[in-house]
């Protein structure tokens, strides 16, 4: 289940981005962001390829849009340090 996460989640974008049914149930067509964290773009890309075209696509529709961020995750304790003294300020506003 695990190795396949990526998969569904390309299936339900795709199915999302053209209106199309996903495992049965209707879906309306809307603009969609796939927000990736663990691969990398290049990979995320042949990915959602690979999944538009065994579902019948030539290309990813145009309103699936990819935001990889598999190079830009940090380890939450490290963000919060990080983050600490803004939020701090922001909350005392």
């Amino acid at each position: 289940y695990l190795n396949a996460k990526s998969f569904i989640w390309s299936n339900i974008a795709m199915n999302m981005a053209t209106g199309t049914p996903f495992l049965g149930k209707q879906t309306k067509q809307s603009n969609v962001c796939l927000i990736d964290l663990e691969l990398r773009r290049d990979v995320a890309i042949d990915r959602l390829t690979n999944v538009a075209n065994s579902l019948g696509f030539e290309k990813v529709p145009e309103n699936l849009y990819l935001w990889s961020l598999a190079r830009h995750t940090y380890h939450l304790e490290t963000k919060e340090q990080q983050v600490e003294i803004p939020v701090r300020y922001c909350s005392q506003k």
